[in-house]
């Protein structure tokens, strides 16, 4: 099997992917405070809902991560010289 990243076929520039990534972050810490707060706006399916979005981030991460990795130090290094 190969082991290279994935090119997404939506090309998303880097502050898209970067704003996609704090849009997902914002969601986790609200679903993660609905359970441990007790607010349960998702009725008796807090940990469901937690469980869900946590996957879906590690799904994500495992797809994409590495191609970003690799599109973050190419930026890197054209600004830095």
């Amino acid at each position: 099997m190969d082991s290279r990243p994935i090119k997404p076929k939506i090309t998303l520039t880097l502050l898209q992917k970067r704003a996609f990534a704090g849009f997902y972050v914002v969601t986790l810490l609200f679903c993660a405070a609905d359970l441990y707060l007790q607010w349960q706006l998702f009725g008796g399916f807090d940990k469901k809902v937690l469980a869900a979005v946590t996957f879906l981030g590690v799904i994500i991460v495992h797809r994409f991560g590495p191609a970003m990795l690799e599109e973050i130090r190419e930026y890197r290094a054209k600004r830095s010289g």
